[in-house]
C-alpha cells in the first residue's frame, strides 16, 4: 500500500509527472547579460526544455520550433513541417536538407534531418513542435545551456581544465557521455537535456534501496512510450564536485541517462571538439532530491487527453475508481491540451491535499476529487 502523506511541495496538479515534460519549471531568474565572447541564441521555456525558433534559407514563412536536445545524435523534423519549409513530402525515416538554418542572429548553416512523427511529443510538452535540434548541430562552438537564468549561448575556444571540467565518453562523439560514480561504481550515463527525467539507469542487484522501485513512471521516446520502475537509492552519487544524496531512479532497459529535473540545477558547456564538459553548481552541495508526489496514475498523452496506462494498487487513484484505459481531459476544470507547455496552471501548495480530475470512460466524463501522497517518499 501507498502511504497517503500530505503533499508539501509544488506539484503538477495531475499526479505523477510524465517523462516529457509535465514537472513545474524551475523559478525563473532575471535576464543576464552573456559573459564576454558569448552570444544568447533565442529561445523560450516550455517547463524545462528549451525550444529553438528557427527559419529556413532566410524566409520568415518558413519557420520551424525546435527542443534543443544534447541527447539526440541527429536532428529530427516532423514530416508534415519538413513539407511546409521544402516543399517536399518526407515519409518516414528519410533524410531532409534544411537549407541556411538560423537562430535570430545565429545562422547553423545546413542541416540533414530525419523524418520522424512528433505528434505525440507536442502532446506530452503541451507545445507544439516542428523538431528536434541534435547535439551535433553544435559541433564546432561552446554550447552553454544556462538553466537558472533560462539561457542558451554560444561561445568560441576550448574548455580548460578543473575540477568542474570532466572528460565526454570517447566512445559515442555525438552525444555528450559522462561518468558517475555510485557507491564506488562507475557508470556512464548520458547527459540528456531532451528527457524531463532525474536520473535513469539499468537494473542491477547490486544496488541498495532506500525505498524500493515502484511502477509509477512513463517516459515518452521518438517512437513508443516506455513505462518505468522508480526508487530512492540507499548510497550517494557523485560527478565533477558534485553530490547527489539518495537519488531518485528510474530503472530502463534502453538508455542510461540524466535528464533536466536533475539538469535545471546546473549551468552546462560543452566542447565537442575536445570531448570535455564543464557543470557548474551555485547551489548548496550536496543535492537532496524532494519525494516525488501524485494521485497513483501513469499517463500516456493522447489526441483526447491523457490516457491512464496504470494505476498504482493502494494509491489515491486506485480508491477513487479511475482505472486503466480512462482518459483524463481536464485538471480542477482546465483542459489538459491547455497547459501552457506542461504546467497545468495549478502547483500545490503545503496546504493542498487532492485535485479534480475529470475522467471520461466510454464517452462518459465524470469530475473525481484525487487525494496527493508522497508516492516515493
Amino acid at each position: 500500500m501507498i502511504p497517503a502523506l500530505r503533499a508539501p511541495l509544488h506539484l503538477l496538479a495531475a499526479g505523477l509527472l510524465l517523462a516529457a515534460g509535465l514537472a513545474p519549471a524551475p523559478a525563473k531568474a532575471g535576464p543576464v547579460a552573456p559573459p564576454p565572447g558569448e552570444v544568447v541564441l533565442p529561445t523560450k521555456m516550455c517547463g524545462r526544455f528549451f525550444l529553438v525558433p528557427m527559419i529556413v534559407d532566410g524566409e520568415e514563412d518558413k519557420s520551424l520550433v525546435l527542443l534543443l536536445d544534447t541527447g539526440a545524435n541527429h536532428t529530427v523534423i516532423d514530416p508534415d513541417s519538413a513539407y511546409r519549409v521544402t516543399g517536399k513530402h518526407a515519409n518516414k525515416g528519410d533524410w531532409v536538407k534544411l537549407k541556411n538554418l538560423s537562430a535570430g542572429p545565429i545562422n547553423l548553416g545546413k542541416l540533414q534531418a530525419r523524418a520522424r512523427n512528433l505528434d505525440h511529443i507536442s502532446r506530452a510538452l503541451g507545445s507544439a513542435i516542428d523538431g528536434i535540434l541534435g547535439f551535433p548541430a553544435f559541433a564546432d562552438q561552446l554550447l552553454i545551456l544556462d538553466y537558472p537564468s533560462r539561457q542558451v549561448r554560444l561561445g568560441k575556444g576550448r574548455l580548460e581544465e578543473g575540477k568542474d571540467v570532466l572528460a565526454l565518453s570517447q566512445g559515442d562523439r555525438t552525444r555528450p557521455w559522462i561518468s558517475l560514480d555510485i557507491a564506488g561504481r562507475k557508470r556512464q550515463v548520458l547527459i540528456d537535456s531532451g528527457s524531463g527525467n532525474g536520473l535513469v539507469l539499468y537494473r542491477s542487484n547490486s544496488y541498495t534501496w532506500f525505498n524500493k522501485p515502484l511502477p509509477v513512471r512513463s517516459s515518452m521516446r521518438i517512437n513508443r512510450l516506455e513505462l518505468r520502475e522508480m526508487g530512492r537509492l540507499e548510497a550517494e552519487l557523485r560527478f565533477g564536485d558534485v553530490t547527489l544524496l539518495h537519488p531518485l531512479v528510474e530503472l530502463t532497459s534502453n538508455t542510461q541517462l540524466m535528464g533536466t529535473a536533475i539538469l535545471k540545477n546546473f549551468v552546462l558547456t560543452f566542447d565537442q571538439r575536445n570531448h570535455l564538459m564543464r557543470i557548474r553548481y551555485a547551489g548548496e552541495n550536496p543535492i537532496h532530491q524532494p519525494p516525488l508526489l501524485g494521485t497513483g496514475l501513469v499517463f500516456n498523452p493522447k489526441h483526447g487527453g491523457l490516457q491512464v496506462v496504470r494505476v498504482l494498487d493502494g494509491s489515491p487513484a486506485d480508491a477513487a475508481g479511475i482505472r486503466k484505459g480512462d482518459t483524463v481531459t481536464a485538471v480542477d476544470g482546465r483542459s489538459v491540451h491547455k497547459r501552457a507547455c506542461g504546467s497545468f496552471g495549478q502547483r500545490f501548495t503545503e496546504d493542498d491535499e487532492e485535485v479534480i480530475l475529470t475522467v471520461k470512460r466510454r464517452g462518459v466524463a465524470v469530475d473525481i476529487t484525487v487525494g496527493i501522497v508522497e508516492i516515493v517518499p
